[in-house]
């Protein structure tokens, strides 16, 4: 098995091996079997400007959205370089066939000079708009539900989800999969190319999920304000926003947002991005809850706290997509009354990561050398994989000291990061380059009397 891990200086004649094998596997088969020619004949790949004119508001909510940012955003940037670095280019179109598909296509990546610092990844300015207007809606298919499946196919014809679109500057098809969980799922869904460690699980968690057995799919929460409460049960209807498609279009029961909604808190410094901060964080509160359960003795382990922490509003797991990076952790802090801490869990150290002996959930990898990294292509096993289901819970046991008697008051915590300290530091990101915003999903407090 040819390895991800070795040094780009030793790689030599496997390295040229290793390249290929990954160049496959980022074309699907229909693709790679083209020549550039025939791909490129008669069509110019537009800029999301060019549609900002018919659809001002789309167009508006894209460009401060991770969508737009997928190739220039610096955390990705330099985890982008440093797979670069590791596998001697190898990985370049892998990653860029999602968060640059024009990128890749036109053929500036992979790119002809290493990847050395932040900015080297520069490309032409349509390819740099990343996950843009003229790839999404001239998607035609897929050929598998993972690792950019899908079928690209720019031309003139731009497709979308309504039956009785008549733009004045383009044509339109409808195409009912820009209604399905697979348009999202062919770059939502990553197994390590070489050795099929499932690394990013979002679409196959919402596959299992009650959200889509209820016939909920991505773009009903993450095109949407989120779901609206349910009059029964646990899971609600999508959320309807009227107007129109273009500016030239007919008034709509419901037109979808472009904001694509998500967990990741760092923005672009534009005007919209105030509306996506919001939306954002409304995401993450419905998403989880945490409960103070009981105080519990259990022979051998003295007295414990039961913290339940439930998944509320995902529909998927707990956290989710590249969890080998994110971090959503349990804060408890336990205060006896005469206001002594006796313990406290979940804290940060001066650097900012968290503390050792800390509740966290997320998937664990281990690369050759058996150390948990954050640098997932590096991936050789799966080492732990605890995150909570949709509209699933986990229980928590906390071992209390033998200090703690009487009335205590019980604080936790759910937090959530994109990434820790660690994770850039690990990825070569430059020191205050960016700054990573600790999001508290949800806060609750207890009085507790121990026997």
């Amino acid at each position: 098995m040819l390895s991800l891990v070795r040094p780009a200086r030793t790689l030599g004649r496997r390295g040229a091996a290793f390249a290929a094998v990954i160049a496959t596997c980022a074309l699907p088969a229909s693709e790679a079997r083209q020549t550039p020619q025939a791909q490129d004949v008669g069509h110019q790949h537009f800029s999301a400007k060019g549609c900002a004119g018919c659809h001002p508001q789309h167009y508006r909510q894209w460009r401060g959205s991770l969508h737009a940012l997928a190739h220039f955003e610096p955390i990705y940037d330099a985890y982008f370089i440093k797979a670069s670095q590791q596998s001697n280019k190898a990985l370049e179109p892998f990653c860029g066939r999602c968060h640059t598909p024009i990128g890749v296509r036109t053929k500036q990546i992979p790119f002809a000079r290493p990847l050395r610092k932040l900015g080297d990844t520069q490309v032409k300015p349509v390819a740099r708009e990343g996950v843009q207007c003229d790839f999404c809606h001239t998607i035609t298919g897929h050929t598998a539900v993972q690792n950019s499946g899908f079928v690209f196919s720019p031309s003139t014809i731009k497709r979308g989800p309504l039956a009785d679109a008549r733009p004045v500057s383009h044509q339109a098809k409808h195409d009912p999969a820009f209604r399905r969980a697979e348009l999202c799922g062919t770059c939502h869904q990553v197994v390590h190319p070489t050795n099929n460690i499932p690394l990013e699980t979002t679409y196959a968690e919402w596959k299992r999920s009650p959200y889509a057995k209820a016939g909920i799919v991505c773009q009903d929460c993450h095109m949407t304000a989120g779901l609206q409460a349910a009059a029964s049960g646990p899971i609600g209807k999508p959320t309807r926003h009227p107007g129109q498609a273009a500016t030239t279009g007919k008034q709509r029961p419901h037109v979808s947002r472009h904001f694509f909604v998500g967990p990741n808190l760092v923005f672009a410094n534009r005007p919209e991005a105030a509306e996506l901060k919001r939306l954002s964080e409304a995401l993450l509160r419905r998403a989880g809850r945490v409960v103070i359960d009981e105080l519990t003795r259990t022979p051998g382990k003295g007295l414990q706290l039961v913290i339940q922490v439930r998944n509320t509003g995902a529909g998927h797991y707990l956290p989710t997509g590249v969890t080998e990076i994110r971090q959503l952790w349990l804060e408890i802090k336990v205060t006896d009354a005469r206001g002594r801490v006796l313990l406290h869990s979940g804290a940060l150290d001066k650097k900012g990561n968290i503390k050792p002996g800390a509740v966290i959930y997320r998937t664990e990898v281990h690369d050759a050398a058996g150390r948990d990294t954050t640098l997932f292509w590096n991936t050789v096993k799966k080492a732990s994989d605890r995150r909570i289901p949709p509209l699933g819970a986990l229980l928590e046991y906390i071992p209390l000291p033998r200090a703690a008697r009487g009335k205590l008051t019980v604080e936790a915590a759910l937090h959530y990061r994109s990434v820790s300290p660690a994770g850039l530091a690990e990825a070569g990101l430059p020191p205050n380059t960016v700054t990573i915003p600790i999001f508290t999903i949800h806060r609750t407090k207890r009085t507790i009397s121990a026997p």
